[in-house]
């Protein structure tokens, strides 16, 4: 019998809801071998109002983003340690974290999405809807959300 649970992506972004996610999913994926993808999305649009895309042109968001992602794929890395048996694979990606995070999936064999229920921005959540809201209602697989 094969398991039904093969791929699982994890959105992370430093904040104690995603590295709650992350050991979630770590527990869950165990038993099944399932391979774990740590997905981070650095916000352009947000780089761009801060002045950070200005920062020598294309190597200053690369910069940043990588940066930004290092340190959100530590957090979860840390908490996922003794849960994991393989190293989970790290994705950076630039743009709307909801249509990336959907997007990713689209273009991923993926059975499982397991995110956090608000990230770093508590304003977002207020003014547009969370991006836990917009991954469920757009992913084309399951998402658990992890309070």
């Amino acid at each position: 019998m094969t398991s039904l649970m093969k791929h699982i992506v994890v959105p992370v972004d430093g904040s104690e809801q995603a590295a709650r996610a992350a050991l979630f999913a770590a527990r869950l994926a165990s038993p099944h071998r399932a391979q774990i993808t740590l997905l981070f999305v650095y916000d352009a649009p947000s780089a761009v109002n801060m002045g950070l895309a200005g920062l020598a042109g294309h190597e200053g968001l690369a910069e940043a983003s990588r940066a930004s992602a290092d340190a959100a794929f530590g957090a979860a890395l840390a908490v996922m340690a003794d849960a994991v048996e393989s190293e989970p694979t790290q994705s950076l990606v630039v743009g709307n974290p909801a249509v990336e995070i959907i997007g990713f999936i689209q273009r991923s064999d993926v059975d499982l999405v397991v995110m956090g229920s608000r990230g770093m921005s508590s304003m977002e959540g207020l003014v547009m809807g969370s991006v836990s809201e917009r991954v469920l209602r757009g992913a084309p697989c399951p998402v658990t959300v992890v309070r």
